[in-house]
């Protein structure tokens, strides 16, 4: 009886498979990502946000190191240090601190939070689909989701 019982449980299909529960997760991250990042414009100029969206290599890093255990190296380390010394250079002049600045720069922070969400949740599932596959669904998929937000 014990034998059956397991069979049984075993037999029994889930409704979505892993690939669709990823993508399911995946497109709903891409369209917060695109929301906080068009929204965020309402409220700051181009190279507060820029800057703020290409720093997500290093809250990807930090991510990958925390959460998936991954190694920082010292030449990871090195480029980030650099690039964000860089980019504060250049955008230092156009830097302001006004509440609207302030709610802008936590839209991009947001949106940054979410496309590293996004390419985390998707660094398994995108080698095993094709190119085509992966932007169509992934993509699609936050197409259709800013139509809901």
């Amino acid at each position: 009886v014990r034998a059956r019982r397991t069979r049984l449980r075993n037999r029994v299909a889930t409704p979505f498979s892993s690939r669709q529960r990823t993508l399911a997760l995946a497109s709903p991250l891409l369209t917060g990502h695109f929301v906080c990042w068009i929204g965020a414009f309402s409220f700051t100029d181009l190279p507060s946000a820029v800057l703020l969206l290409v720093l997500q290599p290093l809250f990807a890093s930090v991510l990958g190191a925390q959460v998936f255990r991954e190694r920082v190296t010292r030449g990871i380390a090195m480029s980030l240090l650099v690039a964000g010394v860089g980019l504060a250079l250049i955008v230092y002049d156009d830097l302001r601190f006004s509440v609207n600045h302030l709610i802008g720069d936590a839209l991009v922070a947001l949106g940054a939070v979410f496309i590293i969400s996004f390419l985390s949740v998707g660094k398994n599932l995108r080698p095993r689909l094709s190119f085509s596959s992966w932007m169509t669904l992934a993509y699609g998929g936050a197409g259709n989701g800013r139509f809901y937000w």
